[in-house]
């Protein structure tokens, strides 16, 4: 992993059921639904602004696209948080990462944001544990998201 000219690498030691997180990602978790740690922020950014603080930090944008990464995620952080789900690119195609998106997760009457014009292009999750669509200069809290990928050589954990 490339972070402003330096090679980063984390390694942990995995114990029955554990895993770790990058030690420069102080207070991300470790989501065993999906092999990836989590990290919510305390700051509220717009979506651009969290999208750079993510990449940054050497993540993404996280998603929250079942229903155990979505309870785990409400279990980090009350409120609404930006996901990387976006239809900046085609109004109602969305998106995450340049994939489009195939668990949708809407509450009811989203997304709406093709319906009213308004720019609505960004993602959140909302207290509710549903997606909603909103304007992306808004600000809230964001989750970033790394992968955990094991070494298939020893029992260590890296990224």
């Amino acid at each position: 992993m490339e972070y402003i000219g330096i090679t980063l690498l984390w390694i942990c030691y995995y114990h029955s059921t554990q895993a770790c997180c990058p030690t420069w990602a102080t207070g991300s978790s470790y989501n065993p639904h999906t092999g990836k740690c989590h990290k919510v922020s305390n700051d509220k950014e717009s979506w651009a602004a969290s999208r750079s603080a993510c990449r940054n930090l050497g993540a993404v944008l996280g998603i929250v696209d079942t229903v155990n990464d979505t309870n785990f995620v409400r279990g980090l952080r009350g409120g609404d948080i930006w996901m990387g789900i976006n239809d900046l690119e085609t109004e109602g195609v969305f998106t995450h990462n340049g994939k489009n998106i195939t668990v949708e997760l809407w509450k009811d009457g989203q997304p709406n944001g093709d319906i009213y014009d308004d720019g609505q292009d960004c993602v959140i999750i909302d207290s509710n544990k549903e997606w909603q669509d909103k304007h992306c200069d808004k600000p809230y809290h964001f989750l970033c998201e790394w992968p955990v990928v094991k070494d298939e050589s020893s029992e260590n954990y890296h990224a």
